[in-house]
């Protein structure tokens, strides 16, 4: 039954989310924890509720321990990147972005991923020592996933525009030079 919906393009279906869940429950493999949470994460997107967010990370996890190839790890730990990053947990989810980084270091979406974090910082930081210094580090992290996947060379600028730097005052006032 699963096989006939996902061929037949049915996997927004609630059927076959209960019918895959069925499966993985049964028989778990890296296949169906991966499936169930993506499926999860759509939910989670479409209905804001936490559970489902806490259930793709589950999947997530399982996904990655089921795993035995180094991309399929890679995957599954950038997918539960994303699940922490959505859920506010930016350091879990800048350590699940470094693990995906160690079985596919040319993976350019966990560094821009992992920029997003310290761009999302900006706001966090109570300090005052040097307002917005988080987005060097984010430029440095989207600067490194062009270098290492050129192919996200776009995404990367894209990203890039929103930051904001201290000003040049700022910088003279604490006696830092350009660079």
């Amino acid at each position: 039954m699963v096989l006939t919906m996902y061929k037949s393009g049915c996997l927004t279906s609630p059927l076959y989310k209960d019918a895959l869940a069925i499966v993985h429950e049964n028989n778990p493999s890296r296949t169906t924890a991966y499936q169930m949470g993506n499926l999860s994460l759509l939910s989670y997107t479409k209905e804001k509720n936490s559970a489902e967010l806490e259930k793709a990370i589950e999947y997530f996890q399982d996904a990655s321990k089921l795993s035995e190839l180094n991309e399929q790890k890679a995957d599954a730990n950038y997918m539960l990147a994303m699940c922490y990053y959505l859920k506010g947990s930016y350091s879990e989810a800048r350590s699940a972005a470094y693990v995906a980084l160690k079985y596919k270091p040319n993976m350019g979406k966990a560094y821009l991923l992992i920029g997003d974090m310290y761009k999302g910082s900006a706001g966090r930081c109570s300090g005052d020592d040097l307002p917005l210094a988080c987005c060097w580090a984010a430029a440095d992290k989207y600067a490194k996933a062009v270098a290492v996947d050129p192919s996200c060379a776009d995404e990367a600028a894209r990203h890039r525009e929103g930051l904001r730097f201290p000003s040049k005052d700022d910088c003279f006032k604490r006696g830092l030079n350009a660079g």
